[in-house]
């Protein structure tokens, strides 16, 4: 899928809608049997990087490559987004399948914890969502 640059303001956003991460998503769900690993509901899913966060990724991917990170995704050439897309797919390779994980939820784990979760993190707030902690935010 082609995507207009000029449309698209950030490297992450560019990134995020690319096919370089297809497959890592298809393997995160597949790896949850298409369920939320919190409440195991069957919609409304996302995925969540446990292992590295997203932006972490990107910016391994450009020191990796000697990129510098730019402003807007239109400031690198074809060339260097291509190489940045397959460094961004292998990372992501290298670091295996996100968590599943329903809107609402995912949403109340980035509320509770900030935007970059530590693994840790996602454990102790899957058992305090299972304690019911969060009952009266997530009916």
């Amino acid at each position: 899928m082609t995507y207009n640059i000029k449309k698209i303001d950030s490297l992450y956003e560019y990134l995020r809608k690319s096919k370089c991460i297809a497959a890592w998503k298809k393997a995160s769900f597949r790896a949850s049997n298409k369920k939320c690993a919190v409440t195991r509901r069957v919609n409304d899913l996302e995925i969540h990087h446990l292992h590295k966060p997203f932006i972490a990724i990107v910016r391994e991917s450009l020191e990796e490559l000697g990129l510098e990170e730019k402003w807007k995704v239109h400031e690198y050439s074809q060339e260097e987004l291509l190489l940045i897309q397959l460094k961004v797919k292998d990372l992501h390779k290298k670091y295996g399948p996100g968590v599943v994980m329903h809107k609402r939820i995912h949403s109340l784990l980035h509320k509770e914890y900030g935007m970059q979760p530590t693994k840790e993190e996602f454990y102790e707030f899957k058992r305090n969502f299972l304690n019911k902690k969060y009952s009266t935010v997530c009916k």
